[in-house]
Parts: structure tokens; C-alpha cells; sequence
């Protein structure tokens, strides 16, 4: 009887063990959607701006809302491996320049894309 009960955590331990890993993956269009979506810009009120206007006739004042917004300006891609950038467009590139990029990066930070210290 405990066979049962002992074999169910010990299968789905080795499920789990040897199931192929979901690496997420992104392309440059759903980063620039991304990016332009309402949810990420952040629009918010912050102010009000005055705006004075003077002729001849005299001067008026008029009023219009200071927004302030939130646009990402850079990608930040983190990986383990070399050529395993989840940004697929890049991915490629880090492919096709071989060492370069990791030359680049172990010149600057003293560490190669895998993480071992030179």
C-alpha cells in the first residue's frame, strides 16, 4: 500500500526534472507595442501650466495640464548563456558575432557572458 504514495511524489519529481525548460521569447514588434501601450507610458497629471498672452488689446491668461509619462528608452536583456538573449532579433546577432560580445564584455567587466571571472 505505500508504494502507491511513495511513487506519486517521486513521478512528479521527475517530471518536473526532465521537462523541457519554457524560455520566454520577445521580438522587436512586441517590444515597441510593449512600449507604446497605455499600461507602460504611465500617463499622469502632475501640474498646470499658465500660459500669459498679451496684444495690443491687453493680456490674457490661460491654464492647460502639465502631464508627466513614463517611455522606456532602453532594453535591458538578461541571459546565462551566450546566444541565449530571450529578444529574439538579438539573440541572432549575439549568434552571428561569436566571441566579439564576449570579448566586449569580459574587456569591461572583467567577466565573460557565462559569468566566470577571467
Amino acid at each position: 500500500m505505500k508504494t502507491p504514495r511513495l511513487a506519486f511524489p517521486v513521478v512528479i519529481t521527475l517530471i518536473a526534472a526532465f521537462a523541457p525548460f519554457a524560455q520566454a521569447s520577445l521580438n522587436t514588434a512586441q517590444i515597441v507595442a510593449g512600449s507604446l501601450s497605455p499600461s507602460c507610458i504611465q500617463w499622469r497629471v502632475s501640474g498646470i501650466c499658465y500660459w500669459l498672452f498679451c496684444s495690443w488689446h491687453g493680456c490674457t491668461v490661460k491654464t492647460s495640464v502639465k502631464v508627466t509619462h513614463y517611455l522606456p528608452e532602453a532594453v535591458v536583456s538578461t541571459y546565462h548563456a551566450p546566444g541565449g538573449n530571450p529578444w529574439a532579433d538579438m539573440a541572432q546577432v549575439s549568434r552571428l558575432s561569436g566571441g566579439l560580445e564576449n570579448a566586449v564584455t569580459g574587456a569591461l567587466s572583467h567577466l565573460t557572458a557565462g559569468g566566470i571571472v577571467f
